[in-house]
């Protein structure tokens, strides 16, 4: 039940909030540390040669600033993905076109899958997705979605993101490739906070998640605004969960 002041309400996306910026804060710190270990590099080769008393290797040198340019290229990235992620929170509400959203949404679970050894990829979707809320309660639900894919998927395999129709429902579909044989303790927990936050948005969690079998988390999205005879009357997003 939520509480007067909306406590109940705010308490999970504070915390998804704060995971995601922590995620794209410790890709940016790690950019930051490889930068500065090649300028320790370029630091080395002047001083080299300096005490040589010789020209710099010129060919070691641009290597390494090669590497330097490919870091500021990811960094640019992650702070790229922190703005987004940052307006999402500000845009509008309603009817949204889920196409980019949903390409953010995987962007920010690359770090945890790849922390769990999982493949995360998208594949063309088969329906248009319109978000019946906003981006940032689309982000949140796709993100505990993910959460459970994550935790159940077998290290070294991988996980599709695909968007699909079933029912005139918009259907984001995370697919496992093969589930781990077992469960860590803290999976029921898991599962009911993220059933618990869906359902505040008027969205559905279905799970099919067989140890050592392929198995999906399917996230059920209610009727966007505007949607067509599908959509008349559907429950809307609210902001907040």
């Amino acid at each position: 039940m939520n509480a007067p002041d909306g406590t109940a309400d705010r308490e999970p996306a504070l915390a998804f909030f704060g995971a995601a910026s922590a995620g794209l804060s410790h890709e940016i710190n790690n950019v930051l540390a490889i930068i500065n270990e090649l300028a320790g590099l370029i630091g080395d080769v002047v001083a080299a040669a300096e005490r040589a008393d010789v020209r710099a290797d010129g060919a070691r040198l641009r290597a390494v600033l090669e590497r330097v340019s490919a870091q500021i290229a990811r960094g640019k990235e992650q702070v790229r993905l922190l703005n987004r992620f940052a307006h999402s929170v500000d845009g509008p509400t309603g009817g949204l076109d889920g196409s980019e959203v949903l390409s953010l949404a995987v962007a920010l679970g690359q770090r945890a899958a790849r922390l769990r050894k999982v493949a995360l990829a998208t594949v063309a979707a088969e329906a248009p997705l319109r978000l019946p809320g906003g981006a940032f309660e689309f982000l949140h639900l796709f993100h505990r979605s993910l959460g459970l894919a994550l935790a159940r998927a077998k290290p070294g395999s991988g996980v599709e993101v695909r968007v699909i129709e079933d029912a005139g429902e918009a259907v984001v579909r995370l697919e496992v490739a093969e589930c781990a044989p077992t469960a860590d303790a803290a999976w029921p927990a898991l599962l009911a906070e993220a059933i618990e936050v869906a359902a505040r948005h008027g969205a559905r969690l279905d799970t099919v998640l067989e140890p050592g079998q392929p198995g999906h988390v399917s996230l059920r999205l209610p009727a966007a605004p505007g949607a067509g005879p599908a959509g008349e009357g559907g429950p809307r997003g609210t902001r907040g969960a």
